[in-house]
Parts: structure tokens; sequence; C-alpha cells
């Protein structure tokens, strides 16, 4: 009876080491390489330059102040629609007024010692006149003459002198009266305050040749608005003006645009790039104006546009995956 049990389990350890050896086996045996297939067509093919950016007004303006104050009035905000002329913001216009009146007085003074001169000089020239008849008729000595017409030279220097003075003041009174304007800062067209850097109260400042000054506003025209792209050197000789493009605005999903190219640069952008980071110096501002862009786009709204370079009808179109 052990003697068959013995033998009972040979057997299962023997048909075990045989069902191990034969799926090790199976494993070692190569399963194939899955490939897919596609057919050769005819298809329109197109060729694209995918570039990331951000969208800006077509026109828009940094207003800065050209005189140095503060701020008593601040009419506007941030995203407010203005026209053409209305008044954004005063600056302190007391001095200025000051100066316009001093400037003004004084013309008055040398507009009316002008007046003096000038009777002056032609009272002179009539004395002079009066004087050269009696020396032609010997009435008078040349002596006489000379010094009378030594006075008539005086009375007209001292009125063109007088004229020049007045010239001057009116000058000055033109300069006073621009700053004093200067101190009222208007819209220059119709548009959407994009950005408003001050506050009422705070004391602008004028730019220097190191320094662009305090810039108080930006307006903008977004009736007309167009994607700023960085696209890589290697795409630049590809592009041409007038190349249709689509854009996607991140803040729009699923809505693409259309434009064409408007702009290429020649130049690599250097500095801080639209995109927020340190330029490469290997990338390239191309802009394409939007044909057609969504209600309430803003200005620094990130997109990604393809540009459309070339393309081919009834191309003979073989999968990339297929070529070596």
């Amino acid at each position: 009876m052990k003697t068959r049990t013995k033998v009972i389990l040979a057997a299962v350890v023997v048909v075990g080491l045989g069902g191990i050896t034969a799926a090790s086996l199976k494993s070692r045996q190569p399963h194939g390489v899955r490939v897919r297939t596609a057919k050769v067509e005819r298809k329109d093919l197109t060729s694209l330059i995918t570039a990331n950016g951000t969208i800006q007004a077509k026109t828009k303006v940094d207003l800065s102040a050209n005189i140095m104050g503060q701020i008593t009035s601040l009419l506007v905000e941030e995203g407010q629609q203005v026209k053409q002329g209305d008044l954004l913001l005063v600056i302190d216009p007391v001095r200025y007024a000051a100066a316009v009146e001093g400037s003004r007085s004084n013309l008055q003074a040398l507009e009316a010692e002008l007046t003096r001169s000038r009777e002056a000089a032609a009272q002179a020239k009539r004395d002079l006149d009066r004087v050269h008849s009696q020396f032609k008729e010997g009435i008078i000595s040349e002596a006489e003459y000379d010094r009378s017409r030594s006075l008539h030279d005086q009375a007209v220097a001292s009125a063109q002198r007088a004229e020049r003075q007045v010239a001057q003041a009116r000058a000055d009174l033109a300069a006073t009266s621009d700053s004093l304007h200067k101190t009222e800062i208007r819209a220059p067209m119709d548009g959407t305050v994009t950005r408003r850097n001050v506050e009422q109260g705070e004391v602008v400042v004028t730019g220097t040749m190191n320094n662009p000054g305090t810039q108080l506003l930006t307006i903008s025209d977004m009736a007309k608005v167009e994607a700023v792209l960085e696209v890589d050197q290697t795409d630049v000789p590809q592009l041409k003006i007038g190349q249709p493009a689509q854009v996607v605005i991140d803040a729009f999903p699923g809505e693409t645009f259309p434009g064409v190219v408007a702009e290429i640069g020649s130049s690599p952008i250097r500095g801080t790039s639209q995109l927020g980071g340190a330029a490469t110096g290997t990338d390239y501002e191309v802009k394409v104006t939007l044909t057609k862009h969504p209600e309430g786009v803003r200005p620094g709204l990130t997109v990604t546009a393809d540009i459309t370079t070339d393309t081919r009808s009834a191309a003979l179109a073989v999968p990339i995956g297929a070529l070596v």
C-alpha cells in the first residue's frame, strides 16, 4: 500500500514538472509584432506653424505726464469706455496758472513799452526830416543835423529792442499756457482704459533720458485686436505677410478665430517676452490680426495660433510613421 502511494506521488510530481516545462517553453516562443496598416490615398495637406502669444489691441496709447505735480482729480476706472477728448485726470494746476498770470502781466507791460518806443521813434523821424530840410537850406549846422540823426537811430534801436522783448514775452506766455493746458490729461482716441497705474493724490514725474517717467494710463482700441506671437527662428523663413491663421484664445475654449499675418519681426525678442518669461533670443515677434474676435476680449489673454504656410491639394498621403 505504501509503495503504491509513493508511485502515485511520483507520477503527480512528474506531471507537474512537465506542465511547468511546457509553460516555460511556450513563453519563450515569439509572439510577433503588432502592426497598423493604412491605405495610401490622396488628401489635401496643410503645413502649419504653431506658436503661443497674447492678445493685444492693434492700436493703444500709453499716457505719461509732461509736467510734474500731484494728481488732484482722477476721473476714470480701469475697464471704462472713453471718447476722444474726455477728461481723464487733472494734475494740480495752481502754480502753472500763477505762471501764466505772471507771463501775461509781463507781456502787457512790455507791449506798453513797445507802444511808447514806437511813438518815440516816429517823433524822432519827424524831427530828423525837419532838421534835414533845414540843413539843406543852410539854416542849421551839420553838427545839429548829425545829433538829430543820432537821436533818431537810438529811438529806432529802442523800438526794435522792445519788439524783441515783446516777442520773447509772448513765447513765455505760450510756454506757461501750454504747461497749464497739460495739467489736464484727455483721451487721445476712443477706446477702453485697459490699465490705470496711478491713484488720486500721487505725485507724477516727467521722463528723462534714463527714466521714462510716470506712466499714467493705457487707452486701447479693442475694436481691432491682434495676437502677438513668439515664433522660433527656424520657422520664421516660412512666414509671409497675409498668410491665414487660426487662433485659439485660452479664455474662450472650444472656439477658433480667424486671422492673417500682419507683421513679422526683423530682430529677435530681447529682455522679457510677451508670455512673461525671459526671452531666449531665438524667437521672433509675429503679429496676427484677428478678423473676428469675441466680445469681452482683453489685452494679455494667452493664445495659441496655427499659421498656414503652405497647402497641397489631392496630394498622395502616406502616414509619417511609415517613412524611414
